[in-house]
C-alpha cells in the first residue's frame, strides 16, 4: 500500500510540472510546444524526476513529454520534407529517453552505493555498540579484582611478591 502511495505521488509530481509547462506554453508562448527555445523547458521534468526517482520516474516523464511534444502544433518546420519533419519532431523525445536512462543509471548507481554506506555504518555501529559491552565488562572485571585483591591478605601478599618480580632484572 505505501509503494502504492509513493506511485501515486510520483506521478501527481510528474503531472503537475507537466501542467505548469503547457499552461506558460498556451498562455506566455505560441502554444508549440516552447519550439522556439532550446534547451527545451519539457527537460525540466525529465531531469528533475530521473534525478528524484530513477531511470523508470525518467522514462515516464520522457514519454509524457514526448506526447505532448508531438501532439502540438509546430509552425518552425517551414517547407522541410516529410523526412526532415519527422526528424525534426524526433530529436527531443530521443534526446529525452536517452537522458532519462543515462541520468537515471547514474541516480541509481549512486542510490545503491548510498545504501551500501549506510549497512556499513549500521554494521559499524554495531560493533562500536560491541567494543563498548566489552570494555565496560573489561572495566567490571577489574574492579572486582582490585577489590579481590585489596580484601584478601593472601591475594595482596602474592601480588606485591609478583609486582617486585616484574621490578628486578
Amino acid at each position: 500500500m505505501e509503494k502504492h502511495k509513493k506511485s501515486l505521488l510520483k506521478l501527481a509530481e510528474m503531472l503537475i510540472l507537466f501542467a505548469v509547462l503547457i499552461v506558460i506554453d498556451a498562455v506566455f508562448m505560441d502554444g508549440d510546444g516552447f519550439a522556439q527555445i532550446n534547451p527545451n523547458p519539457y527537460w525540466l521534468p525529465v531531469i528533475i524526476m530521473t534525478l528524484a526517482y530513477g531511470t523508470s520516474a525518467g522514462l515516464a516523464a520522457a514519454i509524457i513529454a514526448s506526447l505532448i511534444w508531438i501532439s502540438v502544433p509546430h509552425n518552425f518546420m517551414g517547407d522541410a520534407d516529410s523526412l526532415g519533419r519527422q526528424f525534426q519532431l524526433s530529436v527531443p523525445p530521443m534526446l529525452w529517453i536517452v537522458a532519462a536512462l543515462i541520468i537515471g543509471e547514474v541516480t541509481a548507481s549512486r542510490a545503491a552505493r548510498i545504501e551500501s554506506l549506510q549497512e556499513r555504518y549500521a554494521k559499524i555501529l554495531k560493533d562500536w555498540e560491541k567494543m563498548g559491552e566489552a570494555f565496560t565488562r573489561l572495566v567490571r572485571t577489574n574492579r572486582n579484582l582490585q577489590v579481590r585483591i585489596a580484601t584478601d591478605h593472601c591475594i595482596a601478599g602474592q601480588a606485591m611478591s609478583v609486582a617486585t618480580g616484574l621490578i628486578e632484572p
